[in-house]
C-alpha cells in the first residue's frame, strides 16, 4: 500500500465516522439544493446525492487526488472553482449548506461564513465541521513523534531557515490563521469557532462527532466517541432573521 493509500484510508474512516454523526439531520432535510463549499474531491457530496439532494460544489482549487468513492464522477458536473468569499451563486437559493474541514483554510474565514448564510434560503440550515483544538494537539504530537528526526535531518542538508527550524517542533500550520501548528490548539478552540460562525449564523447545536488520530501518520489511538473530546466541531445553524422596523 502506497503513502497515498494509507492516507486516503485513514482519512476516509475519519469522515466517514463524522458524516454518520449528522446523517438523520441530513435525511430529515432531504430532498432539497445542497452546496458543498469547499468540496475538495466531492466526498460529501456524494454522500449528499445517495439521501436525495440535488447537489452542487466549491472548490478554489479543485483536486485530483484523494478521490475516495469511485461514484464521485457522478457529481463532477456539478462541482465549480470558486473561493468561498465570492460564492458564484444568488441570495437565498440553498436548502442547505454544507462545509467539513474548509474553513480554516479560507483566505478569509469571517467573509466566507458570511458567504454560506447569504446563500442559504431562509428556513434552510448550514451544516459547518471545522478542526478543535484537540485536533491540533494531535498533529503537533504526531509530528514529534514521527516526522521530527527526519525534519531535522532535512534542515541540516537542505533547508537552513529559521521558519524551516521553527517548524520542526512547533509544527507547519493546518490553517491559515496560525504561523505553526501549535498556535491552532488556541486558533481552533471550539468557542472561538462558535463566535465567528454566530456572527453571520444563528446557530441550533453544536456536535462533537469523534476523536481520530491524524491520518499522514500512524495512528496514536483508536477511533472514540467522547462526550467532551472531539477532533472536530459541527454547529447546525439556521439563517439570521432580519430585524423588524416597526
Amino acid at each position: 500500500m502506497t503513502k497515498a493509500e494509507r492516507f486516503n484510508r485513514r482519512q476516509k474512516k475519519g469522515r466517514d465516522a463524522e458524516w454518520e454523526a449528522f446523517v438523520p439531520f441530513l435525511a430529515e432535510r432531504a430532498p432539497g439544493t445542497f452546496l458543498d463549499v469547499g468540496c475538495g474531491t466531492g466526498y460529501a457530496m456524494v454522500q449528499g446525492k445517495k439521501l436525495g439532494f440535488e447537489v452542487f460544489g466549491v472548490d478554489p482549487e479543485l483536486s485530483k487526488f484523494g478521490v475516495h468513492d469511485a461514484s464521485v464522477k457522478v457529481v463532477s458536473d456539478r462541482m465549480v472553482t470558486a473561493a468561498a468569499e465570492d460564492l458564484p451563486f444568488e441570495n437565498d437559493c440553498f436548502d442547505l449548506i454544507y462545509s467539513s474541514h474548509a474553513i480554516e483554510h479560507f483566505a478569509d474565514p469571517k467573509a466566507g461564513v458570511a458567504e454560506m448564510a447569504r446563500v442559504l434560503k431562509p428556513g434552510g440550515r448550514a451544516v459547518l465541521m471545522v478542526p478543535t483544538g484537540t485536533m491540533a494537539a494531535i498533529l503537533v504530537v504526531s509530528r514529534w513523534l514521527f516526522y521530527t528526526h527526519r525534519a531535522v535531518a532535512k534542515f541540516v542538508v537542505r533547508t537552513r531557515s529559521l521558519k524551516g527550524f521553527l517548524h520542526i517542533f512547533l509544527g507547519e500550520p493546518h490553517g491559515t490563521e496560525a504561523s505553526f501548528a501549535i498556535g491552532e490548539i488556541k486558533k481552533f478552540s471550539i468557542s472561538r469557532w462558535q463566535s465567528l460562525v454566530a456572527d453571520s449564523f444563528e446557530v441550533e447545536q453544536v456536535l462533537l462527532p469523534c476523536l481520530y488520530p491524524w491520518p499522514d501518520y500512524p495512528p496514536l489511538f483508536p477511533m472514540m466517541r467522547l462526550k467532551r473530546f472531539s477532533t472536530s466541531v459541527v454547529f447546525i445553524c439556521s439563517k439570521k432573521t432580519e430585524p423588524q422596523i416597526d
